[in-house]
């Protein structure tokens, strides 16, 4: 596994101990912050979005950095016996800039070239979960620590494009996720684990491009994480409201080639290139959102 991801859910195991050891410890009434029963929240977010590309050598093909807006949706249901299940849809668009090379050339020198031009790109993710509370069997009142899992799908198309350019993720999410209550009027909240890549599709329609065929291909072999943490607090109205930091990654292996030609695509001596190595590369992304959620 990536040193980084084991760096980062070392430290926050770390984190979760010293937020459960606060939450054993309080000894006011069960906090009315934490999930129970039924629960649903509305949110909305901004941030960061960075997707790039590179070679069987490692060199760089191409690479977003962009601004995003987010939408969240999240229902689910505690049930007394410390069971918990959890469906989440989130819409996103990014806005701002790539920097890679001329792919749709008529003279084959031009791909060597360099590009930076402005780009947007859109991405959703719907996720079913079902949990246990361990803390259940410590009859902890003020804190909640739930081993989770399920199924997720994380969709992405890049727009502004003359042909579609569209890459879907399924994966198994298997996460730690739980809330301690600091007061009878704030909470922290945090979750950490890892998604466990099932298969891949990746899609571009190079024939709008005039290549000879589309990329159509499946990837199965990819990784990925994801981790927050934030704050549930009262407002003076006593309404119930958060606030959360989400870091999401993914990092895919590039995909199995398709043989297409490129009628318009010649060498100096005007033939015909013949590209035999039209694949996805290796790509990652970084996903960093500032969410604000409305509790129901």
């Amino acid at each position: 596994m990536n040193i980084n991801i084991l760096n980062a859910t070392r430290k926050t195991f770390f984190v979760i101990c010293a937020f459960l050891g606060l939450g054993l410890s309080n000894t006011y009434a069960e906090s009315t912050l934490l999930k129970n029963g039924a629960y649903k929240s509305l949110g909305i977010g901004t941030g960061y979005y960075y997707y790039g590309e590179v070679d069987e050598n490692g060199a760089h093909i191409m690479n977003l950095d962009m601004a995003l807006l987010n939408i969240y949706g999240n229902l689910g249901y505690v049930a007394s016996g410390g069971f918990k299940i959890d469906f989440a849809l989130d819409a996103n668009i990014a806005l701002g800039q790539y920097t890679g090379g001329i792919l749709d050339v008529s003279d084959g020198e031009k791909d060597k070239q360099r590009l930076v031009s402005f780009m947007m790109s859109s991405f959703y993710h719907a996720e079913v979960k079902a949990g246990y509370n361990l803390l259940k069997a410590f009859l902890a009142e003020n804190a909640s620590l739930y081993f989770q899992a399920g199924l997720g799908y994380y969709f992405n198309r890049t727009d502004l494009l003359t042909m579609d350019r569209l890459q879907g993720y399924l994966y198994v999410p298997i996460q730690l996720e739980g809330e301690v209550a600091l007061s009878e009027k704030w909470a922290i909240n945090y979750m950490g684990g890892i998604n466990v890549f099932v298969l891949g599709n990746h899609l571009s329609t190079s024939t709008k491009w005039h290549f000879s065929r589309d990329l159509d291909v499946l990837q199965d072999e990819g990784l990925g994480a994801k981790a927050y943490i934030g704050a549930t607090y009262k407002t003076k109205n006593d309404r119930v409201n958060s606030f959360r930091l989400v870091y999401e990654y993914w990092s895919l292996a590039d995909s199995p080639g398709v043989r297409v030609t490129k009628p318009d695509y010649k060498d100096k001596t005007g033939a015909t290139i013949i590209r035999t190595g039209l694949y996805e590369p290796k790509n990652s992304s970084h996903i960093l959102t500032i969410q604000y959620l409305w509790n129901f």
